[in-house]
């Protein structure tokens, strides 16, 4: 279902090219372009669940793909996920780079703040009696980290992966096996210029994260738990969680 390959990707404007790890998986998805974007997008659910990976690639392959963060407004993605809800899936071939990012430890206590909640910071006024039987508890710090890794481990669902096999079956034998025909009418979209991604909730349209992919040379190596030993992993768990 998903294939890895080693490929080139361009980095942006001005940038030269990167061998990136990319990874390709042909599913039954759903394609729409936008010309006030200048991109086409595709979608893809995440299995057994209301969430679902955007991929915004800009027709201009020499973009960095920033400007589209002032044009990704909600009103935006209302109108993006409509014309999706319009658009009937395909079989479609998306390859795309194997990357893992890092937001890095980001204070958001100014946000909180702003949206009215001074008063957690304030040791004269703080009530977390709520939470904690210590009436002097206040917060003076509080950090947001979040960090994304996108591989071919089939986080991505692959349960219309059937649709697009049995459409380019050529016939079923009394087994349930399918001989193949030529692949023909899949539509390539292939992510190897930077590009913006947004996973958001499929039903409030609620965004969880959004983030640009531009230079494949500052994204972190991909290492599964497995491969690493008890003392790299507790580690990585101290000094990544707990430190500040």
């Amino acid at each position: 279902q998903q294939q890895q390959q080693q490929s080139s990707a361009t980095s942006g404007a001005g940038a030269g090219q990167t061998m990136v790890q990319m990874m390709s998986k042909l599913d039954y998805l759903t394609v729409v372009s936008d010309q006030d974007l200048d991109a086409r997008m595709v979608k893809m659910p995440f299995e057994a669940s209301d969430l679902q990976m955007l991929l915004i690639l800009p027709n201009d392959r020499q973009s960095n793909s920033a400007y589209l963060c002032n044009k990704m407004t909600a009103n935006k993605i209302d109108q993006i996920m409509d014309e999706f809800a319009k658009t009937k899936a395909h079989s479609v071939r998306v390859t795309m780079p194997i990357f893992c990012i890092d937001s890095g430890k980001i204070s958001i206590q100014s946000t909180l703040v702003t949206m009215g909640a001074s008063e957690l910071f304030d040791k004269n006024k703080a009530n977390m009696s709520g939470v904690c039987e210590n009436k002097q508890v206040w917060l003076n710090k509080i950090l947001h980290r979040c960090f994304i890794i996108c591989d071919n481990r089939g986080s991505i669902t692959s349960s219309t992966y059937e649709k697009a096999r049995k459409r380019h079956a050529s016939s079923v034998g009394k087994d349930g096996s399918l001989s193949f025909k030529r692949l023909t009418g899949v539509e390539e979209f292939t992510a190897d210029h930077p590009f913006m991604y947004i996973i958001l909730d499929s039903v409030t349209r609620t965004i969880l994260m959004i983030g640009l992919y531009t230079d494949p040379s500052e994204t972190l190596e991909v290492v599964h738990e497995n491969q690493l030993s008890p003392d790299e992993a507790h580690q990585i768990y101290t000094e990544g969680f707990y430190k500040t």
